[in-house]
């Protein structure tokens, strides 16, 4: 009896994280310019957007040439890398990219905040964390 009542009890939990898992919400998928202009809605949410990964003069930065920073519209975002980068798809691949101070076209999952001031030594409007990155491209240089 008492082996029948754990099973059922076991079954009962997986049944159960089955069903929350499946209600998380997948990340948003929102372009890297609405995500900057309307900060706001998009505060400490999970979202999937695509920008160039550059290196900044003391951090990484993302940005988008479909909305640049103006004298009254500050739109520079720190990027956050997630730790072991080398350990992700696409990982090594964006660290070679870097390293060599080359910036990256990338699909990357993060989450977006906009409401603590200033962000990390360059002083930037907005942060990105990044959990994951979906594609990573190589920026060719303009000759």
């Amino acid at each position: 009896m008492a082996i029948k009542t754990a099973k059922v009890v076991i079954v009962s939990v997986l049944v159960a994280v089955c069903l929350w898992a499946g209600q998380v919400a997948a990340p948003s998928s929102v372009k890297f310019c609405d995500l900057v202009k309307s900060s706001a809605t998009y505060n400490g949410r999970l979202v999937t957007t695509s920008a160039t990964l550059f290196p900044g003069d003391h951090s990484l930065l993302l940005h988008s040439q479909e909305c640049e920073s103006t004298a009254d519209l500050d739109l520079r975002t720190q990027a956050i890398l997630p730790p072991r980068l080398e350990s992700l798809p696409h990982g090594k691949k964006l660290e070679s990219i870097l390293n060599h101070g080359q910036s990256a076209q990338v699909e990357v999952v993060g989450v977006f905040e906009s409401n603590a001031g200033r962000y990390g030594p360059d002083i930037a409007p907005f942060r990105f964390t990044i959990t994951r990155l979906n594609t990573v491209t190589k920026v060719r240089r303009d000759r």
